[in-house]
């Protein structure tokens, strides 16, 4: 680390101290409630950047988000070159810095930064971090914690701002894939969210084929960034599908979105069991990263259908096609 970096690093320190919290980055990341989270995001910041450093300059993403908790919580998860989440031994890492004193972080910082010049071949990029936030109120001021760190370290940041969490996954994977010179830079924060839209959509045209009367799908939308997200896709996909999106402007995933409708197994608010009879309902939640369809049927009972049946659903129309 050079002294100019442990210098920032200090100061980033002092800007966002760490509560007296014990902090563990688990499958989905750090989650907990939004208002305790800053130190955690800061240095999550700096260590997608040793994290990029050490595959050799590659692409981490970082997303800004609690998924399906509620509203007053929040969280961050880092993405590997591969679009997959971090790994096992990174996790680790994660953890010991979240939880560090501000006298012991610069020793590890340093330590695992020696470490990965030791492994890493003479020569390698500096790091690069793209991060991406979802709509709760704490996200665009935890978003900043994490841009600070990655700027401590001395990162490249790209900041696309308020997105889905599978975008994130997927600009990640892309641009390392092509990270040959198909793909510039500047293509991350000017074009990669629309290329994503098109990807999705040229997709769905290709597999739904020639649709002879178009029909609407009930979203719910969890009150989340999956709305907004929707809403986008719904101009490249209509006629063939057309979203009527509902829980859009409320609270972020309360009695709404596909956590909710899983564990509970009744309809989410919005939908209403009378006049919704009989149609086509899924369920996404606040970062658009889970889905579940369920319709009612005629005797008004809930029915849901998770993803082992939408797997079977998909694999019958794929043999039907065939």
């Amino acid at each position: 680390m050079k002294e100019m970096e442990e210098v920032a690093l200090k100061e980033g320190l002092l800007k966002y101290p760490k509560p007296d919290i014990k902090f563990q980055y688990g499958t989905a990341g750090f989650r907990t409630k939004g208002d305790v989270l800053a130190s955690v995001m800061y240095r999550m910041g700096c260590l997608a950047v040793l994290r990029s450093i050490s595959t050799g300059g590659k692409l981490i993403g970082a997303m800004v988000t609690a998924s399906h908790n509620p509203e007053e919580d929040n969280g961050i998860k880092l993405i590997e070159p591969g679009g997959e989440m971090l790994i096992p031994e990174w996790e680790s890492h994660a953890t010991a810095i979240a939880n560090s004193s501000d006298q012991e972080i610069a020793s590890l910082i340093r330590s695992l930064d020696e470490h990965i010049d030791a492994r890493i071949q003479e020569g390698s990029k500096g790091g690069s971090v793209l991060v991406g936030r979802d709509t709760r109120k704490s996200s665009p001021s935890l978003t900043q914690a994490v841009i600070d760190g990655v700027h401590a370290l001395g990162g490249r940041l790209y900041d696309i701002g308020e997105v889905s969490t599978p975008i994130v996954h997927w600009v990640v994977q892309k641009y390392n894939d092509t990270q040959n010179g198909a793909l510039s830079p500047e293509w991350i924060e000017t074009t990669s969210v629309n290329a994503y839209f098109d990807t999705l959509a040229s997709a769905f045209r290709s597999s739904i084929g020639d649709v002879a009367q178009p029909t609407t799908l009930i979203l719910d939308g969890a009150n989340g960034i999956g709305a907004v997200m929707a809403e986008r896709l719904a101009k490249l996909i209509e006629p063939q599908l057309k979203f009527d999106i509902r829980n859009k402007n409320g609270k972020l995933n309360y009695l709404a979105g596909a956590d909710f409708v899983k564990t509970s197994q009744s309809i989410p608010q919005g939908i209403d069991p009378g006049k919704d009879r009989g149609k086509r309902i899924a369920s996404i939640d606040g970062d658009a990263d889970r889905v579940i369809y369920f319709y009612i049927d005629q005797d008004g009972m809930f029915k849901m259908l998770d993803g082992d049946r939408i797997a079977i659903l998909m694999a019958e129309r794929r043999d039907w096609q065939n």
